[in-house]
C-alpha cells in the first residue's frame, strides 16, 4: 500500500506542470529591481529576492516543479517590492542632493558677496585676489557637484557638499574678519583724522 501511496505520488510530481510563466515573471522582476538599482539601495533586500529566485531555479532543474512554483512567487514578490523600495530611497537621496547642493549655492552667493564687498571697501587688491582665486575654486567644485547630480551619484554629491560648505564657511569666515579688520583700521584712521583736526 505504501508502494502504491509513494508511485502515485511520483507519477503526480512527474506530471506537474513546469511553472514556466511563474519563472518568467520572477525572472522579469529581479530585473525590474536591478534596473530600479536595488544594488544601490536596497542591497540586502535584493540578495534575498535572489536567493529565492536561485530556490526556484534549482528546483525547477531538479524537475520539483510545486517548490519552483512556490520559490518563483515568493522571488517576484520580494523583487517587486524591492524594486518599489529602491525607488522610494533613490528618490529619498536625490531629494538630499538637491539640498545639499542648494545649500552649497547659496553659501556660495553669500561668499560672492562678500568678496564684492570687499573690492568696493578698497581693501588689499592682494588679498581680494586670493580670495577670488579661491572661490574659482570652490565653484568648480559646485560644478563638479552638479555635474555628478546629473550622472545619478548622489552618495557622492553629498559628500563632496559636506566638504565645499565646509570650505565656503571657513573662506566666508576669512572674508569677514578682513572686513572687520579693515573697518577698525579705517575708524582709527578716520578718528585720529577727526583728532587732529580739532
Amino acid at each position: 500500500m505504501k508502494r502504491l501511496h509513494l508511485g502515485l505520488m511520483l507519477l503526480f510530481a512527474a506530471c506537474a506542470k513546469p511553472p514556466l510563466d511563474e519563472m518568467k515573471m520572477a525572472e522579469k522582476a529581479v530585473s525590474s529591481a536591478r534596473v530600479a538599482e536595488a544594488e544601490v539601495y536596497c542591497k540586502i533586500e535584493l540578495h534575498h529576492a535572489l536567493s529565492v529566485y536561485n530556490s526556484a531555479r534549482q528546483s525547477f532543474a531538479a524537475r520539483r516543479f510545486d517548490r519552483a512554483k512556490t520559490y518563483s512567487v515568493l522571488a517576484k514578490e520580494w523583487a517587486d517590492s524591492t524594486a518599489v523600495l529602491a525607488t522610494r530611497r533613490k528618490a529619498h537621496v536625490q531629494a538630499d542632493a538637491d539640498n545639499a547642493i542648494q545649500y552649497c549655492e547659496n553659501k556660495m552667493a553669500v561668499l560672492q558677496n562678500i568678496i564684492s564687498r570687499a573690492e568696493t571697501m578698497g581693501i588689499a587688491a592682494q588679498r581680494v585676489n586670493t580670495a577670488s582665486v579661491r572661490f574659482s575654486e570652490l565653484e568648480r567644485q559646485l560644478l563638479e557637484m552638479l555635474d555628478k547630480n546629473r550622472e545619478g551619484k548622489y552618495h557622492e554629491v553629498i559628500e563632496l557638499s559636506d566638504r565645499l560648505a565646509e570650505s565656503v564657511s571657513l573662506a566666508t569666515y576669512e572674508m569677514i574678519k578682513l572686513i572687520s579688520e579693515t573697518r577698525k583700521t579705517i575708524g582709527t584712521g578716520v578718528s585720529l583724522i577727526s583728532a587732529g583736526a580739532e
